[in-house]
């Protein structure tokens, strides 16, 4: 079974210098329960963007970040979401 923690650990140097790439800054690992999926493969990342980057600037972190822990990796900006949304996944998430 995939553990996130451990490939995020692994590989933590990577995913931070790929995130401040794209844009991103503070990052937290969310859990698939929070997102109301059950626990799989996928990585969710719940991000701060900077205020002059969009959408478009994650996708190509994305897939670096895929390749580099061999699982789909799902970034989410906080700016996309309903701030109760957002608020309460970043309660349930934990800091890289």
């Amino acid at each position: 079974m995939f553990s996130p923690d451990s490939s995020i650990r692994k590989h933590l140097k990577e995913i931070k210098r790929t995130l401040d790439s794209c844009g991103a800054g503070e990052a937290a690992l969310v859990e698939p329960g929070a997102l109301g999926r059950a626990s799989g493969e996928e990585v969710h990342l719940l991000v701060r963007m900077a205020g002059d980057r969009s959408l478009l600037d994650i996708i190509p972190a994305e897939e670096e970040l895929a390749r580099l822990l061999e699982r789909p990796v799902f970034i989410i900006p906080e700016q996309t979401l309903h701030p109760d949304q957002a608020r309460r996944l970043r309660e349930s998430a934990r800091s890289i």
